[in-house]
């Protein structure tokens, strides 16, 4: 072995030392301002929501009516005629009818005749955003069952 030279320093000396660590972050201005952005546009208004569907919305219930109609096979030559102004896309289809006569408002008003659709969509006296307004027009009363019925039909499945 060849002695050490004279003039090398000890490995030691080269590492250079460490910075101290990161002191950590403090809120400054904009993190306040993100976090009361963050509270008022997603917290608050999911707050108030719940809040209000929990204590004073009423119960609302769903029920389902399914239905199909058929059309009637042809079978006369003058009903020929009329099915090729049914495939010219003329005619209407007993679908469309009853569709138009479910969401009509003269449904709605011999409903409320019969039934009484006000007293029945004004009961839940505590819920000003979900309840009918007794003093509303029979227009209001169509726009509210509009809201209410929903209709909805498939013209593919025959």
């Amino acid at each position: 072995m060849s002695p050490e030279p004279r003039n090398a320093e000890p490995a030691v000396s080269r590492i250079t030392p460490l910075r101290p660590p990161a002191e950590s972050a403090r809120p400054k201005k904009r993190h306040w301002g993100v976090l009361t952005s963050f509270l008022c546009v997603v917290v608050l208004p999911v707050v108030l929501a719940a809040g209000y569907l929990w204590t004073r919305a009423a119960d609302q219930y769903a029920s389902t009516v399914g239905f199909s109609v058929i059309k009637q096979e042809m079978s006369s030559p003058i009903e020929i005629l009329g099915g090729i102004a049914d495939f010219a896309g003329v005619g209407v289809s007993d679908s469309d009818i009853l569709y138009e006569f479910i969401t009509s408002q003269e449904l709605v008003e011999t409903l409320d005749a019969r039934l009484g659709l006000v007293e029945i969509f004004a009961k839940p006296e505590g819920d000003p955003v979900f309840v009918y307004d007794p003093a509303g027009t029979i227009e209001d009363l169509h726009d509210y069952w509009g809201r209410m019925v929903r209709v909805t039909y498939d013209d593919s499945t025959g």
